[in-house]
């Protein structure tokens, strides 16, 4: 009995959240291999009552390793997506100064659910959620001063977003 007590309360912190993303092939194109592939800034977390979920607007802080050619015409060398997290639970907000670097830590939990860290010198947050992880309106982007403009990957989001990050209340793109 003790031995199986201890063994639910070991964490295997894995870094990597590209096991559990349910639609992986949207980032395998600019990011093959493991996801994110280091550090990442976090520029927003939108929280949602339905579900409930919580949707992590991330920059991957490293170029993209094969952009498509549009993207590498223009010098992009930032990638941004979302990431949904559904069923979540648990949520705590302790550090929040606006959009920084983080790093992201997944711990599997049982039955198929996942803690969730995110850690860095202006953010600290952690919740659970369910192991099925969704990624949504990857774009890209250059990082210079000044430059604001979205390349979308999806032909549906170039159609409705024209190449800029919609307002905060369009609901379609960050909810």
């Amino acid at each position: 009995m003790a031995s199986s007590q201890a063994a639910r309360n070991t964490t295997i912190m894995i870094r990597k959240l590209s096991e559990f993303i349910r639609n992986a092939n949207a980032l395998t194109d600019v990011h093959p291999g493991d996801f994110p592939p280091g550090p990442v800034i976090v520029r927003s977390i939108n929280l949602n009552r339905r579900g409930p979920t919580a949707v992590i607007r991330l920059d991957v802080a490293k170029p993209p390793t094969s952009p498509n050619p549009d993207w590498a015409r223009v010098e992009c060398d930032r990638v941004q997506c979302h990431v949904a997290f559904l069923d979540v639970r648990e949520f705590r907000l302790e550090h929040w100064l606006g959009s920084g670097e983080a790093e992201a830590a997944v711990a599997p939990m049982e039955p198929r659910r996942l803690e969730i860290r995110l850690e860095g010198p202006t953010m600290r947050c952690s919740f659970t959620a369910s192991d099925s992880v969704t990624v949504r309106h990857v774009s890209a982007y250059r990082s210079s001063e000044g430059q604001d403009r979205q390349f979308f990957a999806s032909p549906l989001d170039r159609r409705r977003f024209t190449d800029k990050l919609p307002w905060i209340d369009e609901r379609t793109f960050y909810g």
